[in-house]
């Protein structure tokens, strides 16, 4: 985030320089994903610009799809790209298909602590989505069953690994 823009840039994974700026929209992105066509998506719970945007950052424009309930910032595509959004004890999904409709799928999500949702990060291989949920007094990272929709705490000290998945795998898309 630069100013009121969000700039996607490949980064130097040794020197955390910034090799390239691939590009910028004006919109205050919270949470990013991509589907599987390549497509990215943002939600914004910051500044005029709230919700749920499909995003070119190379062409610099943003659709708006749909206001967001409450503070579902993290999102991120699963199984047959349902996009899955969590926020503030809540857990759900957007429509794409349907104006970006939310449905929530589980209202006490974690359990174990009211947080923000910071991040999500599905694993195609092992089927297996995590959440990173933060508080002021630390963060926790969950394993969520996409069949039930209950998380399970996997790491109560983990700051880290739901972010970085994501990361790798928008430098792997990148490499392509």
């Amino acid at each position: 985030v630069r100013g009121t823009d969000t700039c996607l840039v490949s980064i130097d994974h040794t020197s955390g320089a910034v090799i390239d700026e691939i590009g910028c929209v004006s919109v205050i992105a919270v949470g990013v994903t991509v589907n599987s066509a390549g497509e990215f998506y943002a939600t914004s719970s910051l500044g005029t610009d709230t919700g749920l945007f499909r995003v070119d950052f190379v062409g610099g424009n943003t659709v708006y799809i749909a206001q967001i309930n409450g503070d579902e910032r993290a999102i991120e595509f699963g199984p047959n790209d349902v996009l899955y959004a969590y926020g503030e004890e809540e857990f759900g999904t957007f429509d794409l298909d349907n104006g970006g409709q939310f449905t929530l799928l589980n209202d006490a999500a974690p359990a174990s602590a009211a947080g923000i949702g910071l991040d999500m990060s599905f694993n195609p291989s092992t089927g297996v989505m995590h959440a990173l949920g933060c508080t002021l007094t630390g963060c926790e990272l969950h394993a969520i069953d996409l069949d039930t929709f209950v998380f399970t705490s996997v790491d109560l000290d983990s700051t880290y690994v739901a972010i970085a998945c994501k990361f790798c795998l928008f430098s792997l898309l990148f490499r392509k």
